[in-house]
């Protein structure tokens, strides 16, 4: 998901599988359906953040609409393809500690966020937290996710 052009990719890992075998691929599915990472693009998009300027942003969530894994393995030439939509979940004792881990293991959302000055910052981690905070409850935090496995045969 985070190649600049997945159907190279994809041709590349095509060229060197024997006949018959297989090449799978996981990625993200859509924003909506990640919220512990569609949240916080979101609100850096609403404060004047471009995401392009992180390639890895732009990306993450570039083959996870209907369709595209699909047709991105057909593209890089194999056939018998499936893609199977895997639910997960994000689970962290509390909302803080998803909050601190998304600013430790996040670092496109740090690069763009560097971006902002220090209120906007600050405002945006506080609108962060504040829409994530829908994801606790009584067991901690516990938000959805999706992440798509594509398969195709040589």
């Amino acid at each position: 998901m985070l190649f600049s052009n997945p159907v190279k990719a994809l041709i590349g890992m095509y060229r060197v599988v024997k006949p018959t075998g297989k090449t799978v691929a996981l990625v993200w599915s859509t924003e909506e359906k990640n919220p512990c990472r569609g949240i916080p693009l979101a609100i850096v998009r609403r404060f004047g953040c471009d995401l392009s300027a992180v390639p890895g942003l732009r990306l993450m969530f570039a083959l996870g609409e209907p369709g595209i894994l699909e047709d991105t393995f057909r593209a890089g030439g194999f056939h018998d393809v499936a893609v199977l939509a895997v639910t997960t979940r994000w689970r962290f004792p509390s909302v803080a500690e998803a909050i601190r881990t998304t600013k430790d293991s996040f670092p496109g959302l740090q690069r763009i966020m560097a971006r902002l000055n220090d209120a906007e910052r600050e405002l945006a981690w506080t609108d962060i937290e504040k829409q994530l905070s829908q994801f606790d409850g009584p067991n901690g935090f516990e938000a959805p996710g999706e992440v798509l496995i594509g398969i195709g045969t040589k």
